[in-house]
Protein backbone atom coordinates (compact mmCIF):
# COMPACT_ATOMS: atom_id res chain seq x y z
CA UNK A 1 0.00 0.00 0.00
CA UNK A 2 1.34 3.40 -0.95
CA UNK A 3 1.28 6.16 1.64
CA UNK A 4 0.77 9.78 0.68
CA UNK A 5 -0.62 13.06 1.97
CA UNK A 6 -4.04 12.36 3.46
CA UNK A 7 -3.26 8.75 4.44
CA UNK A 8 -4.02 7.73 8.02
CA UNK A 9 -3.45 4.80 10.33
CA UNK A 10 -0.86 2.49 11.85
CA UNK A 11 1.31 2.38 8.73
CA UNK A 12 1.61 6.17 8.77
CA UNK A 13 2.60 6.04 12.46
CA UNK A 14 5.31 3.52 11.61
CA UNK A 15 6.52 5.77 8.78
CA UNK A 16 6.67 8.81 11.08
CA UNK A 17 8.62 6.82 13.68
CA UNK A 18 11.10 5.66 11.03
CA UNK A 19 11.63 9.16 9.64
CA UNK A 20 12.09 10.68 13.09
CA UNK A 21 14.53 7.93 14.04
CA UNK A 22 16.63 8.69 10.96
CA UNK A 23 16.67 12.41 11.73
CA UNK A 24 14.00 13.57 9.26
CA UNK A 25 11.52 15.58 11.29
CA UNK A 26 8.07 14.18 10.57
CA UNK A 27 6.60 15.85 13.65
CA UNK A 28 4.18 14.15 16.02
CA UNK A 29 3.66 10.40 15.58
CA UNK A 30 -0.11 10.73 15.15
CA UNK A 31 -0.84 8.49 12.16
CA UNK A 32 -1.86 11.45 10.00
CA UNK A 33 0.12 11.99 6.78
CA UNK A 34 0.14 15.78 6.69
CA UNK A 35 2.40 18.45 5.21
CA UNK A 36 5.18 17.91 7.76
CA UNK A 37 5.33 14.18 7.11
CA UNK A 38 5.29 14.83 3.37
CA UNK A 39 8.22 17.27 3.70
CA UNK A 40 10.17 14.69 5.73
CA UNK A 41 9.51 12.03 3.09
CA UNK A 42 10.71 14.36 0.33
CA UNK A 43 13.87 15.20 2.29
CA UNK A 44 14.57 11.48 2.79
CA UNK A 45 13.95 10.74 -0.89
CA UNK A 46 16.24 13.56 -2.01
CA UNK A 47 19.04 12.47 0.33
CA UNK A 48 18.84 8.89 -0.93
CA UNK A 49 18.62 9.40 -4.68
CA UNK A 50 14.93 8.52 -4.99
CA UNK A 51 12.20 10.23 -6.99
CA UNK A 52 11.15 13.20 -4.85
CA UNK A 53 7.35 13.00 -4.92
CA UNK A 54 6.43 12.71 -1.24
CA UNK A 55 4.76 9.36 -1.89
CA UNK A 56 5.95 6.30 0.03
CA UNK A 57 5.90 3.44 -2.45
CA UNK A 58 7.92 0.19 -2.61
CA UNK A 59 11.28 1.86 -3.36
CA UNK A 60 11.00 4.44 -0.57
CA UNK A 61 9.81 1.77 1.90
CA UNK A 62 12.72 -0.50 0.95
CA UNK A 63 15.24 2.32 1.40
CA UNK A 64 13.78 3.17 4.82
CA UNK A 65 14.13 -0.46 5.92
CA UNK A 66 17.68 -0.57 4.54
CA UNK A 67 18.71 2.55 6.48
CA UNK A 68 17.25 1.18 9.71
CA UNK A 69 18.72 -2.29 9.33
CA UNK A 70 21.77 -2.85 11.58
CA UNK A 71 25.00 -3.18 9.62
CA UNK A 72 27.59 -5.85 10.29
CA UNK A 73 29.90 -4.59 13.02
CA UNK A 74 33.23 -4.77 11.17
CA UNK A 75 32.11 -3.26 7.85
CA UNK A 76 30.06 -0.67 9.73
CA UNK A 77 33.06 0.51 11.75
CA UNK A 78 35.39 0.50 8.73
CA UNK A 79 33.01 2.67 6.74
CA UNK A 80 32.61 5.01 9.71
CA UNK A 81 36.37 5.28 10.20
CA UNK A 82 36.87 6.01 6.50
CA UNK A 83 34.32 8.83 6.54
CA UNK A 84 35.70 10.41 9.71
CA UNK A 85 39.27 10.37 8.41
CA UNK A 86 38.07 11.76 5.07
CA UNK A 87 36.55 14.89 6.64
CA UNK A 88 39.53 15.48 8.93
CA UNK A 89 38.52 13.73 12.16
CA UNK A 90 41.54 11.52 12.77
CA UNK A 91 40.64 8.05 14.06
CA UNK A 92 43.83 6.40 12.87
CA UNK A 93 43.96 3.13 10.98
CA UNK A 94 40.82 1.86 9.26
CA UNK A 95 40.72 -1.53 10.97
CA UNK A 96 37.05 -2.15 11.78
CA UNK A 97 37.73 -2.03 15.51
CA UNK A 98 35.65 0.42 17.55
CA UNK A 99 38.41 1.36 19.99
CA UNK A 100 38.82 4.48 22.13
CA UNK A 101 40.10 6.60 19.25
CA UNK A 102 37.12 5.72 17.06
CA UNK A 103 34.68 6.40 19.91
CA UNK A 104 36.34 9.78 20.51
CA UNK A 105 36.03 10.50 16.78
CA UNK A 106 32.32 9.69 16.81
CA UNK A 107 31.81 12.04 19.76
CA UNK A 108 33.71 14.82 17.98
CA UNK A 109 31.63 14.25 14.86
CA UNK A 110 28.40 14.34 16.86
CA UNK A 111 29.37 17.58 18.58
CA UNK A 112 30.36 19.29 15.33
CA UNK A 113 27.14 18.34 13.56
CA UNK A 114 24.73 19.06 16.42
CA UNK A 115 23.90 15.47 17.36
CA UNK A 116 23.51 13.86 20.78
CA UNK A 117 27.08 13.21 21.96
CA UNK A 118 27.14 9.61 23.18
CA UNK A 119 29.87 7.99 21.07
CA UNK A 120 27.32 5.59 19.55
CA UNK A 121 26.72 5.59 15.80
CA UNK A 122 22.95 5.18 15.83
CA UNK A 123 20.50 5.92 12.98
CA UNK A 124 20.58 9.72 13.41
CA UNK A 125 24.39 9.77 13.42
CA UNK A 126 24.47 7.49 10.39
CA UNK A 127 22.02 9.73 8.56
CA UNK A 128 24.60 12.53 8.79
CA UNK A 129 27.55 10.19 8.11
CA UNK A 130 25.83 9.05 4.90
CA UNK A 131 25.81 12.67 3.72
CA UNK A 132 29.38 13.24 4.92
CA UNK A 133 30.72 10.36 2.83
CA UNK A 134 30.24 12.53 -0.26
CA UNK A 135 32.29 15.40 1.20
CA UNK A 136 35.63 14.88 -0.53
CA UNK A 137 37.26 18.32 -0.60
CA UNK A 138 36.62 19.97 2.76
CA UNK A 139 37.93 19.30 6.27
CA UNK A 140 36.00 20.24 9.38
CA UNK A 141 38.92 22.29 10.74
CA UNK A 142 38.48 24.76 7.86
CA UNK A 143 35.24 25.89 9.51
CA UNK A 144 36.63 26.42 13.04
CA UNK A 145 35.89 29.70 14.81
CA UNK A 146 38.89 31.99 14.53
CA UNK A 147 38.43 33.14 18.13
CA UNK A 148 37.66 30.04 20.22
CA UNK A 149 38.50 27.22 17.81
CA UNK A 150 35.11 25.53 18.23
CA UNK A 151 33.57 23.86 15.17
CA UNK A 152 29.88 23.71 14.30
CA UNK A 153 28.71 22.76 10.82
CA UNK A 154 25.41 22.09 9.10
CA UNK A 155 26.02 18.98 7.00
CA UNK A 156 23.88 20.52 4.25
CA UNK A 157 26.38 23.38 3.99
CA UNK A 158 29.17 20.91 3.21
CA UNK A 159 26.97 19.14 0.66
CA UNK A 160 26.18 22.43 -1.07
CA UNK A 161 29.84 23.49 -1.09
CA UNK A 162 30.74 20.21 -2.80
CA UNK A 163 27.98 20.88 -5.34
CA UNK A 164 29.32 24.40 -5.89
CA UNK A 165 32.84 23.05 -6.39
CA UNK A 166 31.58 20.74 -9.12
CA UNK A 167 29.65 23.61 -10.71
CA UNK A 168 32.80 25.75 -11.07
CA UNK A 169 34.81 22.96 -12.66
CA UNK A 170 36.23 21.37 -9.48
CA UNK A 171 38.32 24.41 -8.65
CA UNK A 172 39.42 24.69 -5.00
CA UNK A 173 37.20 26.77 -2.71
CA UNK A 174 38.91 28.63 0.13
CA UNK A 175 36.95 28.98 3.39
CA UNK A 176 37.64 32.44 4.73
CA UNK A 177 35.19 32.18 7.64
CA UNK A 178 32.98 29.35 8.90
CA UNK A 179 31.51 28.99 12.37
CA UNK A 180 31.66 32.04 14.66
CA UNK A 181 31.08 32.11 18.39
CA UNK A 182 29.15 35.13 19.69
CA UNK A 183 32.33 36.91 20.75
CA UNK A 184 33.98 36.55 17.34
CA UNK A 185 30.78 37.45 15.49
CA UNK A 186 30.52 40.67 17.49
CA UNK A 187 34.18 41.52 16.91
CA UNK A 188 33.86 41.20 13.14
CA UNK A 189 30.58 43.13 13.04
CA UNK A 190 28.42 40.17 12.07
CA UNK A 191 24.63 40.36 12.08
CA UNK A 192 22.95 39.61 15.42
CA UNK A 193 21.34 36.47 13.99
CA UNK A 194 24.15 35.63 11.56
CA UNK A 195 23.99 32.15 10.07
CA UNK A 196 27.68 31.82 11.03
CA UNK A 197 26.51 31.48 14.65
CA UNK A 198 24.71 28.24 13.77
CA UNK A 199 27.37 26.70 11.53
CA UNK A 200 25.19 27.26 8.47
CA UNK A 201 27.37 29.83 6.69
CA UNK A 202 30.74 30.21 5.04
CA UNK A 203 32.55 33.18 3.51
CA UNK A 204 34.38 31.79 0.51
CA UNK A 205 36.65 32.70 -2.37
CA UNK A 206 38.13 30.92 -5.37
CA UNK A 207 41.66 31.83 -6.50
CA UNK A 208 41.68 33.64 -9.85
CA UNK A 209 37.89 33.87 -9.99
CA UNK A 210 36.04 37.15 -9.53
CA UNK A 211 33.50 37.28 -6.70
CA UNK A 212 30.81 38.26 -9.21
CA UNK A 213 31.41 35.07 -11.19
CA UNK A 214 31.43 32.98 -8.02
CA UNK A 215 28.26 34.73 -6.87
CA UNK A 216 26.46 33.71 -10.07
CA UNK A 217 27.28 30.04 -9.54
CA UNK A 218 26.37 30.26 -5.84
CA UNK A 219 23.04 31.87 -6.72
CA UNK A 220 22.02 28.65 -8.48
CA UNK A 221 23.49 26.13 -6.04
CA UNK A 222 22.25 27.93 -2.92
CA UNK A 223 18.83 28.67 -4.45
CA UNK A 224 17.10 28.08 -1.11
CA UNK A 225 19.71 29.82 1.02
CA UNK A 226 21.63 33.04 1.45
CA UNK A 227 24.17 34.49 -0.99
CA UNK A 228 25.89 37.80 -0.36
CA UNK A 229 28.88 39.46 -2.00
CA UNK A 230 31.23 41.72 -0.11
CA UNK A 231 34.60 43.33 -0.71
CA UNK A 232 36.93 42.46 -3.53
CA UNK A 233 37.16 38.71 -3.02
CA UNK A 234 34.56 37.25 -0.66
CA UNK A 235 31.16 35.64 -1.27
CA UNK A 236 28.92 34.60 1.64
CA UNK A 237 26.80 31.44 1.28
CA UNK A 238 24.47 29.80 3.79
CA UNK A 239 21.80 27.15 4.23
CA UNK A 240 19.18 29.20 6.08
CA UNK A 241 16.30 27.42 4.32
CA UNK A 242 14.92 30.35 2.34
CA UNK A 243 16.25 32.61 -0.41
CA UNK A 244 18.11 35.77 0.65
CA UNK A 245 20.36 37.93 -1.52
CA UNK A 246 22.42 41.06 -0.74
CA UNK A 247 25.62 42.93 -1.47
CA UNK A 248 27.76 44.88 0.95
CA UNK A 249 31.11 46.66 0.92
Amino acid sequence: MMLKKGSRGAEVKKLQEQLNKLGYNAGAVDGIFGSRTESAVKAFQKANGLVVDGIVGPKTKAKLEEKLKPKSQSSNVKELQTILNQIGIDVGKVDGIAGPKTTAGIKQFQKIFGLTVDGIAGPKTWAVLDKAKNVKHFKVREFACKHCGEIKIDINLLAKLEELRRAIGNRPIIINSGYRCKTHNTRVGGAKNSQHLYGKAADIRVPNMSPRTLEKFADTVFANGGVGMGGATIVHVDTRGYKARWRYN
